[in-house]
C-alpha cells in the first residue's frame, strides 16, 4: 500500500502509529553499521519490518497490560535507576579528557602485548603503607604475599596473576601496571577492590607494530584512554562521596545481620530487624531495609560477602548509589528531553522482550533442540497480530529515499 501524498516524510503507519523517514534513517544507519551490512532494498524491507513488529508487539502488550505486570514493573525500576545514574555519571565523570600523542601510543602498544604481574593487597590504606614499609625496609615479597593474602593461592605463589592482556583487568589497576616498566614496583593505588602495590615482571609483543596501523586505530584508541581516565575518576568521585556521607555503623547491628545472612533463621530476624543499622547525613536504615536492598543483589554480589568487613563494604556501596541517585533527581536529570526519550526506548525493549520470553516459555527446557518450533511460534504470533492491525507501507519512498 502507499501512504497519502501528505505524508511524505512518513514510511509506515502501524495503526495510527507513525516511522517517520528521519527517524527509520537514523536508526537504519546504526544497524547497517553495526551488522557490517550496505544498503539496499532487501535490508531497507527486513529493518523495516522489524520497527513494525515492535509496534504491534508493544500494541498487544499495553493491550494485554504487561506493563503492570510485576517483573515488569520491577525491572522498569532497575532500567530507570541504572539509566538516571548512567546520565548523572555523564555529567559529572565522563567530561572531556585531553589525550595526549604518548598516551594514545602507549595504549597502542598494550593492545599488542600481555603482561606477566604480581601484587600486595590490602583491603584499606593503611594496611597497604604498612606493607610499603616492610617491602621498603627490604622484606621478601612472597613472605608480604603470605601475609596479605587469604586466596591459597596467591599466598603460595608470591600473589602472582599471570599473563593479561588489555581489558582483562580492573581498567584502574591495569592503567597503572601498563605503565610501569617491567621489573619496576608501583607505589600504593586504590582500586574498585581496595589497595595495591603492582610488580610488572615481563612484558611479551604481539607482533610488530607498524606506524600505518596505528593511524588507522588512533581514535580508537584516544577512546582507550579516554575509558581508563573516565574510570579512575569516577573511583576518585565515588571515594570522596563516600567520605562526604560520614557512614555510621551499629557494630552489634551490623554483626547480627551478618550472622542472619549466614543462618537465615526467620526467628533471629524477627528480633532483630527493627535495629537502625547505619546513619548517614539524615538517612537512617534499620536491618530490615539494608535487607531489602541487599535483595537487589545478584547471587554473584551475594557470594562475594565472607565476612563482617566485605558486609560493610557492600551496605556503603549501596549507600553511595542511592546518594547519587538522589543527586541525580535533585539535579533534574530525570526531567530532560534525552534522558527520557532514551528511557522510553529501553523500556519499550524491556517490554517486547518480555512478550517473546513468554511466547517461548513452554520451549524453556530445551531452547536450541526447539529454535524450529520458536521460530513458526513467533511467526504465528506475528501473523495474528497482522491481521488484527492496519499498516501502511510507502513503498515508493522506501524505494527511492537516499541514504
Amino acid at each position: 500500500m502507499s501512504c497519502s501524498d501528505n505524508y511524505k516524510e512518513i514510511l509506515a503507519e502501524v495503526n495510527g502509529d507513525t516511522i517517520s523517514l528521519p527517524n527509520f534513517k537514523s536508526k537504519y544507519q546504526n544497524f547497517l553499521s553495526q551488522k557490517y551490512q550496505n544498503d539496499n532494498l532487501s535490508n531497507r524491507y527486513a529493518y523495516l519490518n522489524n520497527l513494525i513488529d515492535e509496534k504491534l508487539i508493544l500494541k498487544y502488550a499495553i493491550e494485554n497490560n504487561i506493563n503492570n505486570d510485576s517483573t515488569y514493573v520491577l525491572k522498569s525500576k532497575e532500567i530507570h535507576d541504572q539509566l538516571l545514574l548512567n546520565h548523572y555519571f555523564d555529567k559529572k565523570i565522563n567530561l572531556e579528557f585531553p589525550v595526549n600523542e604518548l598516551e594514545s601510543r602507549n595504549a597502542f602498544k598494550w593492545i599488542k602485548t600481555s603482561f606477566h604481574i604480581r601484587h600486595l593487597f590490602s583491603k584499606d590504606m593503611e594496611g597497604i603503607q604498612k606493607i610499603k614499609t616492610r617491602l621498603d625496609k627490604g622484606e621478601n615479597w612472597s613472605s608480604l604475599a603470605r601475609y596479605c593474602f587469604q586466596d591459597t593461592l596467591l599466598r603460595s605463589n608470591g600473589g602472582d596473576l599471570g599473563w593479561y592482556n588489555q581489558g582483562e583487568l580492573d581498567p584502574v589497576f591495569e592503567w597503572e601496571a601498563f605503565s610501569l616498566i617491567p621489573g619496576s614496583i608501583s607505589d600504593p593505588i586504590k582500586t574498585r577492590n581496595g589497595y595495591s602495590i603492582i610488580h610488572l615482571i615481563e612484558t611479551e609483543s604481539d607482533g610488530f607494530i607498524t606506524e600505518n596501523e596505528y593511524q588507522k586505530e588512533k581514535s580508537e584508541l584516544i577512546d582507550l584512554v579516554i575509558n581508563y581516565k573516565q574510570q579512575t575518576r569516577l573511583l576518585n568521585f565515588t571515594d570522596s562521596t563516600v567520605a562526604s556521607m560520614n557512614v555510621e555503623f551499629d557494630s552489634t547491628a551490623l554483626e547480627s545481620l551478618h550472622y542472619f545472612l549466614l543462618s537465615f533463621t526467620d526467628e533471629n530476624l524477627e528480633t532483630i530487624k527493627h535495629d537502625r543499622l547505619l546513619f548517614f547525613e539524615d538517612v537512617e536504615w534499620s536491618i530490615e531495609e539494608t535487607l531489602n536492598k541487599l535483595s537487589d543483589l545478584s547471587s554473584n554480589q551475594l557470594s562475594k560477602i565472607i565476612n563482617v568487613d566485605d558486609l560493610k563494604k557492600t551496605i556503603i556501596g549501596i549507600a553511595c548509589r542511592s546518594k547519587f541517585l538522589v543527586d541525580a533527581k535533585e539535579n533534574n536529570i530525570h526531567k530532560t528531553t534525552v534522558f527520557n526519550r532514551n528511557l522510553s526506548e529501553k523500556l519499550d525493549q524491556t517490554m517486547i522482550k518480555k512478550v517473546v520470553d513468554d511466547l517461548n516459555k513452554k520451549f524453556n527446557n530445551n531452547i536450541e533442540k526447539n529454535q524450529d518450533k520458536i521460530i513458526e511460534n513467533y511467526f504465528n504470533f506475528r501473523e495474528k497480530l497482522i491481521l488484527a492491525s492496519d499498516i501502511k507501507i510507502d513503498t515508493l519512498l522506501i524505494k527511492t529515499f537516499i541514504m
